[in-house]
């Protein structure tokens, strides 16, 4: 249903204890999927997370950053957005005490129906998993 493309920039010796924040709009039913690109220099010393308000929706892990150098991926995320509108935060730190680093990243969303079929297998796995205890 919609795509939404940011960058985010996050200064030099941010502290986690005060991290930089970027509100962004999406609309849809489902925010299916995030995807990120972490350029080339961040040697990990970046790190941010998605809130819904001060709710962390991702890392699911709630404590959890994202951080890395050199790294693009796709995380499928199949949140429900409230009343198909949210607004969403992202909030950064910043070890780096000589450069200011950028992460890419896009929200994906789309239509319960689309989703539907993933949540159910999603389910599936992980009632398999608890019966089997692995995982």
């Amino acid at each position: 249903m919609g795509d939404y493309h940011f960058h985010f920039t996050i200064p030099k010796n941010t502290p986690l204890s005060n991290p930089v924040e970027l509100k962004i709009e999406i609309e849809g039913e489902v925010l299916d999927t995030i995807s990120y690109l972490i350029p080339s220099g961040w040697q990990a010393l970046a790190h941010f997370a998605v809130f819904y308000g001060q709710i962390q929706i991702w890392p699911e892990i709630e404590g959890e950053w994202v951080t890395g150098d050199n790294l693009f991926k796709e995380v499928p995320i199949k949140w429900p957005i409230p009343d198909g509108r949210a607004v969403l935060t992202l909030r950064g730190y910043n070890e780096d005490d000589t450069y200011d680093h950028t992460v890419y990243i896009s929200f994906f969303t789309t239509s319960e129906e689309v989703a539907k079929p993933y949540k159910i297998l999603s389910d599936f796995i992980y009632i398999l998993k608890k019966i089997l205890r692995i995982g």
